[in-house]
């Protein structure tokens, strides 16, 4: 090997190896884990690199006290310290400090709108019991997600319960080991939940705080979708659950079986019959409406209900319709019959609410003239680019002259004063075009279920669950980290790390001052 890059790779090693010891120091208290394996490989390292050099450079080593050389190499070493220094200082600060930014794309370590209103909106002290121990990657994680909410509240407080010193409280909520770990206590009430997450917290805080749910009926008896269903397109079961999430209790109501809607009724919902109702039972619905009732008709294209003369009391006709949008941005994907909506309609159920809805084989609406009652409001409306096609079953479909084009109203809503009304003081009414959007397959799409929980808030007049819900973010899944794992974490990016960068910045000074 060449002499002159002999000595030119020990000054490279030595200037590393020293810089290596230098930064220990900082490196261990800025870590903050005590001393570890990961300290003593690298002590190890940097004594064997400063010991090439003594042996490839050894009289210039002897020389070094005396010589210009001292001055570079003190001025390479103080250099990458001060570097490090400043570098493991500023984590140090970070650590401490109290002051957070989230820099995550999805927000994860934020909590959503609909989380910090339901803890501001919190009507006493919750105390949430964790049934984990408190060193446990279980604990740590809740603690995280906690604090995000008592950073809203005064009235939320956490505590680790210690199931076999307390088997009288473990028994009273009935906590095993496999599931329901954490409860969240609000006087007498309580609620398990078996997922760390934000959207698990958020819910049963609502449900805490709402009491009582609001029971909403859902129609049955003309091949409507089901709420029990949960593996069909049509079917209704993950709805049914975002509702009992929302302090609602979901109920199934045959309309043949009784003289009237209960009275208990916060909002009846009509999810798509296919088959028309009777003369009986569209009366029941419209001494409802009549009465102050609170209803969500959901008609799918191409079903004749029945309830044609019932909407057109309320302004509001149903056209025998499909709307298509070949040239929308989902027609690659789904296909022309199922357009987005990005266009809503000014009022408390859409305010601050920019989120596109879909509804596949969705029917447009009419808005009517009618003495006596005011046009209803287009609530959803399509693109400009779609069309109500009248002649969908032929193929292929195209505009023809004398159809509806866009935007065109695939929701729309109706009110009415009802000073007498047995039910309430005003008839509230919405009309989809679609019932598919709210189904297994379409609910979780873009704003779906967003969109229709707010308006059914309004229907049923809780207007503090008009909101945008918290998601299940993918960049939010639990991930639990061993001590080793944070250890390594920790001096990689304290020490390692900035290490590495100084290591390469002192190697290639260096190499040039030896050219």
């Amino acid at each position: 090997m060449n002499t002159s890059r002999t000595k030119t790779a020990g000054r490279v090693a030595g200037s590393i190896g020293l810089t290596a010891l230098a930064v220990l120091p900082f490196a261990y208290f800025a870590v903050g884990t005590g001393w570890n394996a990961y300290f003593t490989t690298q002590a190890v390292l940097g004594g064997l690199l400063l010991a090439a050099y003594l042996w490839t450079n050894r009289a210039e080593a002897r020389g070094l006290l005396s010589g210009r050389g001292t001055l570079y190499l003190v001025s390479s070493v103080t250099s990458s310290v001060v570097l490090l220094a400043a570098v493991a200082g500023l984590n140090f600060l970070a650590v401490r400090s109290k002051v957070e930014v989230d820099l995550t794309r999805a927000g994860i370590y934020t909590l959503s709108e609909d989380s910090r209103k339901t803890a501001e909106a919190l009507p006493g002290n919750v105390e949430i019991l964790a049934f984990y121990a408190t060193e446990s990657p279980e604990y740590a994680f809740l603690e995280t997600l906690v604090s995000l909410y008592q950073r809203h509240t005064d009235h939320i407080h956490l505590r680790a319960v210690d199931g076999a010193k307390e088997p009288l409280l473990a028994e009273k909520y009935k906590v095993r080991e496999q599931s329901g770990r954490v409860v969240l206590v609000l006087g007498d009430r309580f609620e398990k939940i078996d997922e760390l997450s934000e959207a698990a917290v958020t819910n049963a805080l609502l449900r805490l705080s709402r009491g009582e749910s609001r029971r909403i009926y859902f129609v049955v008896g003309h091949g409507e979708s089901s709420l029990d269903d949960g593996k069909t397109d049509r079917g209704l079961a993950a709805l049914k659950e975002s509702l009992e999430n929302e302090g609602y209790e979901p109920k199934s109501l045959a309309l043949l079986r009784l003289p009237a809607i209960p009275e208990d009724a916060a909002a009846l919902v009509l999810p798509g019959p296919q088959a028309p109702l009777l003369p009986p039972e569209i009366a029941v619905l419209q001494d409802y409406l009549d009465k102050g009732g609170r209803a969500v008709f959901l008609l799918d294209a191409g079903v004749d209900a029945g309830l044609d003369p019932l909407l057109e009391r309320y302004a509001i006709g149903a056209d025998d319709t499909l709307v298509i949008d070949a040239k929308g941005q989902l027609a690659q994907v789904y296909g022309p019959a199922v357009p987005a909506v990005l266009r809503y309609a000014k009022h408390p159920i859409t305010d601050s609410f920019d989120l596109a809805t879909i509804y596949p084989t969705v029917r447009s609406l009419s808005p009517l003239n009618v003495q006596g009652i005011d046009r209803p409001l287009p609530l959803a409306l399509t693109g400009e680019t779609s069309w109500a096609e009248t002649e969908w079953t032929v193929q292929p479909v195209g505009y023809d002259d004398g159809e509806k084009r866009g935007p065109l109203p695939v929701a729309l809503l109706q009110k009415a004063v009802r000073p007498a009304g047995t039910y309430s003081k005003e008839m509230r009414l919405v009309v989809f075009g679609d019932a598919d959007f709210v189904g297994q397959r379409w609910l979780g799409e873009l704003g779906n279920r967003d969109f229709f929980l707010n308006t059914l808030a309004w229907t049923a007049e809780r207007f503090d669950r008009i909101t945008i819900r918290p998601k299940s973010r993918a960049a939010s899944r639990l991930i639990f980290l061993s001590d080793d794992e944070a250890t390594l974490l920790r001096v990689a990016t304290i020490d390692l790390l900035p290490l590495l960068l100084a290591a390469l910045g002192i190697a290639v000074w260096t190499v040039r001052r030896n050219q």
